[in-house]
């Protein structure tokens, strides 16, 4: 059979949120006639997770790759690599796809063929209720965050993949939108193709430390093309405090410690940002 999409998770030590991200492929490739490979990219130990899988039956074409253990970016570059097909879906691992998604990126596809790049719907699998938790929702899209995201390969080839320079694994997912658009490809939100992600506890302050500077080169390279301000962040700091202890509120102050770090990281930024451009713009 020959497959349309190649369907790239990247994984790293965990086993049985992977099992339950390929078990909902496994309903999915029912929906539209298995027209899908799964490229599974480990960077950790992919013997292992061959062995862990060896138990279950899954209707798909799956192979388990080694991946590079570079990051994120990298080993989503290397199931890239690793793809037979003309369209790449990439899915994270503590993600459950929805029985439709690739039916629904398919019929969109072929019904909008100047697209070459599409996100689809991330949603959570409960309310929030705590200031400290964290994911990437996604419900109207031009976020396209990495977790569900669809793109013809040779594009995705020719600009170069995921940059493998960022310092941190944060905004490369924003950085290769950025480059799409540059490159004159249309880009599509398709609501249908959804997956639910979990809420995660925030990263805490090394976290956001470390978010920095992938931020940072983000902004340097895109500062131009994007005509970022030297006062973003003053902007975030100040004018966006109100709603974030609105929030804080709702959930009766629980994840107050994170409250207090994401403002002074949004301070901290400020300061850094002013300094970093106003050098950059002389």
């Amino acid at each position: 059979m020959t497959h349309f999409f190649s369907v790239i998770i990247p994984t790293y030590k965990r086993h049985d949120a992977l099992l339950d991200c390929l078990k909902h492929l496994n309903e999915a490739a029912k929906e539209c006639n298995n027209i899908f490979e799964v490229i599974v990219t480990d960077d950790d130990n992919a013997i292992a997770t061959r062995d862990f899988l060896s138990g279950h039956t899954l209707s798909f074409s799956l192979k388990i790759v080694e991946g590079p253990k570079k990051g994120p970016a990298a080993n989503r570059n290397n199931g890239a690599k690793h793809a037979n097909c003309e369209w790449l879906i990439f899915i994270d691992d503590d993600c459950l796809p929805d029985k439709n998604i690739i039916k629904n990126y398919f019929k969109s596809v072929q019904t909008n063929h100047l697209v070459t790049a599409f996100e689809g719907k991330i949603f959570t699998d409960r309310q929030r209720n705590r200031y400290d938790e964290e994911a990437p929702v996604n419900i109207t899209g031009n976020n396209f965050w990495s977790c569900n995201i669809c793109v013809k390969k040779d594009r995705f080839l020719r600009i170069g993949g995921f940059d493998e320079k960022f310092p941190y694994p944060y905004m490369e997912d924003v950085d290769l939108h950025v480059r799409l658009k540059e490159d004159n490809n249309e880009t599509m939100f398709v609501e249908d193709a959804s997956v639910e992600h979990p809420w995660r506890p925030k990263r805490g302050w090394k976290g956001y430390m470390k978010s920095a500077s992938s931020i940072l080169y983000f902004c340097g390279k895109n500062y131009k093309l994007l005509k970022i301000s030297k006062y973003q962040y003053f902007k975030i700091f100040v004018g966006g405090l109100p709603s974030r202890l609105s929030l804080l509120m709702k959930f009766k102050f629980r994840g107050t410690k994170d409250f207090m770090q994401e403002n002074l990281f949004y301070f901290i930024m400020a300061v850094r940002f002013f300094i970093k451009f106003s050098k950059d713009t002389h």
